[in-house]
């Protein structure tokens, strides 16, 4: 038997010196025996891998959410037989879409049908007398109707008056009579000085919880001079919420943010003024 050799180093080298001490012939057999085996594991390994992010019951991926399909807005003119001075605002009342209401800034308010054809409207409520619309933004500004104005007949508007400039929240109740808000039942809600003739705000609407919600500006006068817009201590650049079926002349929601303080009914205050909604 040949002696043996060594032919390799590190841990291969026992083996080759067992292999070199066999015959040729079972030394090659040994050999092709160990290339198989060493076949046989890498083949092994690679089939386990690939199968490794594989689940036989995996569901297929979600296909991204489909983008919308794009609005299609067709802009129509109606009720081309009217005309307005400077309207400011446009609505209908709660629970009756026969007649639509335009809010005019010198403080007019006219009703018409709803009827493509309507080739007049009506004086609604006429309160020019009580209006200083001489400023560009200031007049009367907005309007609202109580949630239950088919049984109650309040009228809720927002307007400014001269001597000097104060934006003024009243209530006018319709007389039973003529149907119309009558000018004589004035109360007034809320009042507020304004600095400015500009930034005078005023929009009115009533919320589904049956609070009024009135938007005032800063009080104008450009770059808000006078920093009202975060000064919490008056009710200029704010939203204002108020409960207008609880103690005359306005409560306070519970859940306003300064709920608890003394009330700023002229429009400012010592403390963050309660009617502060946002």
């Amino acid at each position: 038997m040949p002696a043996a050799r060594r032919c390799c180093g590190g841990s291969r080298m026992d083996w080759c010196y067992r292999t070199a001490s066999l015959p040729r012939g079972i030394r090659m057999q040994t050999r092709s025996s160990q290339s198989m085996l060493h076949l046989f594991l890498v083949t092994l390994t690679l089939q386990a891998c690939g199968d490794a992010g594989t689940e036989p019951n995996a569901l297929p991926p979600v296909p991204p959410p489909q983008p919308p399909p794009p609005l299609s807005v067709v802009i129509e003119p109606v009720f081309t037989q009217l005309s307005f001075s400077s309207p400011v605002a446009m609505m209908q009342s709660p629970g009756d879409d026969t007649r639509w209401y335009v809010v005019e800034q010198r403080g007019i308010v006219r009703v018409f049908d709803h009827d493509v054809n309507v080739a007049s409207s009506s004086v609604y409520l006429d309160i020019d007398s009580r209006v200083d619309s001489s400023a560009n933004e200031a007049g009367l500004l907005g309007m609202a109707f109580h949630p239950d104005f088919q049984n109650n007949g309040q009228v809720f508007l927002s307007y400014t008056r001269g001597g000097p400039l104060t934006s003024v929240v009243s209530r006018f109740t319709v007389d039973p009579n003529s149907g119309l808000p009558d000018p004589a039942s004035e109360f007034i809600v809320l009042t507020v000085p304004q600095p400015f003739g500009n930034h005078n705000g005023g929009n009115l609407a009533f919320g589904p919880g049956g609070n009024l919600y009135i938007g005032f500006g800063d009080g104008g006068g450009g770059g808000d001079p006078e920093e009202n817009g975060q000064d919490t201590h008056n009710i200029l650049g704010a939203i204002v919420r108020v409960d207008v079926d609880g103690v005359p002349p306005y409560a306070i929601p519970n859940d306003n943010p300064f709920a608890t303080n003394s009330q700023c009914m002229a429009g400012f205050g010592t403390m963050d003024c309660p009617e502060i909604y946002a």
